[in-house]
This record gives structure tokens, C-alpha cells and sequence, in this order.
């Protein structure tokens, strides 16, 4: 069984990416068929992070404030956290209109990175194609007309890093050969 490839050797060995490109390929599925709770979770996520750290700020303020060690910026930040929080969770769209920006910053960023393996390998290597090119035009296209396609960003967003993912494997595979 020498020559056998084991999907979870190439995935756990130290030399590879593995683990990040099984972790792409199931998060860009997620992102691909179900925009709508991810658009959701991320906003909900924000809100809750937003509240604890809110709550967190004021409860030490009121601890410290036993002590005659109280900082009225702990109240300020808490106060500021809640109220942004309370935003989030009640306005999430308002947040998702700025999700499109950001995530073609990141496919901007990502293709870059990636750049260098396009370079090297050219048009004859598709996955190189894949992982700099078609990230680097995506995100250009989503900076240049970010609003009103928030969903539409995520699931293009869960394409390149699905396809990044499986290009990544199809490299791994051939590169353990």
C-alpha cells in the first residue's frame, strides 16, 4: 500500500495545509447553500460579543467602584458596547450593507497572496488560476459595486474559498505523489 494516498495523512501532515484546506472547503459549502444564516449568525455573533464585552465593562466598573478603583471609561465602554450591541441585533441589515465592502477586501488580500503562485505556474496550472486570479477579480467587483448584493457576496465569497479549497487538495494530491 505504498503508493495508496490517505486523505487524512495528507490532511495532518505537518509539511501541508491540509487542515485549512479541509476547514475552506466546509466553510465555503456553508457560505455557498446557506447565506442567509451565516449573513445571520455573523450579525447575531457581533451582537452577542458586543453585549458580554458591554456587560463585562460595566460589571467591573461597578466592582471596582467598591474599591474606590472605579475608571470611568469601563462605564463609558460598557455603556457604548451595550448600545452597539442592542444596534446590531435590531438592525442587522445596516450591518450586512458593509458585509459585500469587506468581503471583497479579503478576496482582494487573498488573491494577492496568491499571486505569486499564479506567476509561477501560470495559465497552465488551473488551481493557481483559481486561488489568485478569479479571487483578486471578485473582490474588485465587490468593491467597486458593494451595495445591495450581501448575499450574494457571501455565496460568492463561499464559492472562491470553495474552490481555493479544492484546488488547494488537488495540489496537496499531486504533490504527495
Amino acid at each position: 500500500k505504498k503508493g495508496k494516498i490517505e486523505l487524512k495523512n495528507i490532511i495532518w501532515t505537518n509539511r501541508s495545509n491540509g487542515l485549512e484546506t479541509l476547514i475552506m472547503i466546509i466553510a465555503g459549502a456553508i457560505l455557498v447553500f446557506m447565506p442567509g444564516l451565516t449573513a445571520d449568525l455573523i450579525t447575531k455573533g457581533l451582537a452577542v460579543i458586543s453585549l458580554f464585552y458591554g456587560f463585562m465593562n460595566i460589571f467591573r466598573y461597578l466592582d471596582n467602584r467598591k474599591e474606590n478603583k472605579a475608571y470611568t471609561i469601563d462605564i463609558i465602554i460598557g455603556i457604548v458596547s451595550l448600545l452597539f450591541g442592542i444596534f446590531v441585533w435590531t438592525n442587522p441589515y445596516f450591518i450586512l450593507s458593509f458585509l459585500p465592502m469587506v468581503l471583497g477586501i479579503l478576496l482582494i488580500i487573498n488573491g494577492l497572496a496568491a499571486l505569486p503562485l499564479f506567476f509561477q505556474f501560470g495559465l497552465i496550472y488551473i488551481p493557481a488560476f483559481f486561488t489568485s486570479i478569479i479571487p483578486l477579480v471578485l473582490g474588485i467587483i465587490l468593491i467597486i459595486n458593494p451595495y445591495g448584493i450581501a448575499k450574494s457576496a457571501i455565496q460568492i465569497f463561499g464559492i472562491v474559498i470553495l474552490v481555493s479549497g479544492i484546488s488547494n487538495l488537488i495540489t496537496l494530491l499531486k504533490s504527495s505523489k
